[in-house]
């Protein structure tokens, strides 16, 4: 086979190698990403518990006054029984009991619901903390894995990048440069080979006379549908 031909076979073998351990670099950090982006959706939903806990805490301590309050009017109220003189002092004042205890009602019926609603945001906070801790934890635990495998597949790229050029510099000019300018149009694969008299770039069935020139080895053949070298596949 001619040199120039064997030079171009592991080139590409090692362009597509490089091509490659590119994409697994890329992709590699894309789940820990998504990762993130969940614990921070999550990490965003606990911040407005925690405020909506705050907002209930405060109510109940708002509710909690105005219901001492209301106590001690209605102690103020029950004492001043025994000074009333008249009936219309007595109406008046009953009225005021009245209103009184229906605030005083009111009050402890909301201040209940609030309890109820601040116990239900503990457990959820409660809840979503502890699921947020272990995320991390599991991100952390990832990360580090993650880290691994791209320390891993960059030394395998450096060194096909180190060999790589070892075989380019082996090669005359020319036919590198057409290398290129065929990888470069058509997706990083410049060089096939032929199976079952078929193209394995554009499986065009390729005619008795290039298939004769392709075993022949002698020359760069190129394919007359993809314009891509050719070599024999054996």
């Amino acid at each position: 086979m001619n040199e120039q031909i064997q030079l171009l076979i592991s080139l590409q073998e090692k362009d597509t190698i490089i091509f490659e351990l590119n994409e697994i670099i890329k992709k590699i950090p894309g789940r820990i990403e998504q990762w993130k982006q969940d614990y921070k959706v999550k990490e965003d939903q606990l911040a407005q518990m925690q405020k909506e806990k705050e907002g209930v805490e405060k109510d109940i301590r708002t509710k909690e006054r105005n219901l001492q309050i209301v106590e001690e009017d209605l102690t103020k109220f029950r004492k001043k029984i025994y000074e009333v003189k008249t009936q219309k002092e007595m109406i008046s004042l009953d009225s005021e009991i009245k209103i009184g205890e229906e605030r005083r009602s009111k009050l402890e019926e909301d201040i209940l619901k609030l309890f109820e609603a601040n116990d239900e945001l503990n457990n959820k906070t409660n809840s979503l903390s502890i699921e947020l801790k272990k995320e991390l934890a599991e991100i952390k635990k990832e990360e580090e894995e993650v880290n691994r495998k791209i320390e891993l597949n960059t030394d395998k790229l450096n060194l096909a990048i180190a060999q790589r050029k070892e075989i380019s510099e082996k090669m005359d000019k020319e036919t590198l440069a057409l290398y290129e300018k065929i990888r470069a149009a058509k997706n990083n694969l410049a060089v096939v080979s032929v199976k079952d008299n078929t193209c394995q770039g554009c499986f065009v069935k390729l005619p008795p006379q290039i298939i004769n020139e392709v075993k022949g080895a002698s020359h760069i053949v190129r394919c007359e549908g993809c314009v891509r070298i050719l070599y024999a596949n054996v």
